[in-house]
């Protein structure tokens, strides 16, 4: 994965670049991926998850985590001068709005978005689809960008890191700066 910080542009143009790359991102694994997996259920005669509530649930999960991805990457815009692509990574260390609270929010925005699908499809083969990118980011995508971020930032970053859970947000922040 290629890791360099956005060059020098407005918050306008990080925030454009963002959206573009949010609806690119969202339509295939959001839309794409889980209607190709949706339909090879209904080619194979796979069985539905079916609960009374499930389409509320799954459109409120989706909201909410599609809200969190949205505030983060504008944190990322705002704050860190950059987007939240690896190509044009924020030039400084975002420690404001979400990323105060857990240290990836977007990655866990994204699979609380794909269990929100999940949930309004009612469908078991894109749950497991939501779980797989939990396992592909945290696996192979985490430690390339921690390794990114500790050679911009330095000791900073580590302190950040030390201080604030990856996956689970601590509700009352903990991060000083050192």
């Amino acid at each position: 994965m290629i890791f360099a910080p956005a060059p020098p542009r407005s918050t306008a143009a990080n925030a454009a670049w963002t959206f573009g790359q949010s609806a690119v991102i969202w339509g295939l694994t959001l839309v794409i991926g889980p209607a190709m997996l949706l339909a090879i259920e209904r080619r194979f005669g796979i069985t539905s998850l079916r609960f009374a509530p499930q389409h509320v649930l799954g459109a409120l999960v989706f909201v909410a985590c599609a809200a969190l991805n949205v505030w983060s990457a504008m944190s990322l815009v705002v704050r860190g001068h950059g987007t939240p692509l690896p190509m044009a990574s924020p030039r400084e260390l975002v420690i404001a709005g979400p990323f105060r609270y857990m240290r990836n929010p977007m990655a866990a925005g994204g699979i609380g978005q794909g269990i929100g699908i999940a949930l309004w499809l009612g469908s078991w083969s894109v749950l497991l689809y939501a779980v797989a990118g939990a396992v592909v980011w945290h696996v192979l995508l985490r430690p390339a960008e921690e390794r990114d971020l500790t050679s911009r930032f330095g000791s900073r970053y580590e302190t950040y890191r030390r201080s604030i859970p990856l996956w689970l947000p601590r509700w009352r922040s903990t991060w000083r700066e050192h």
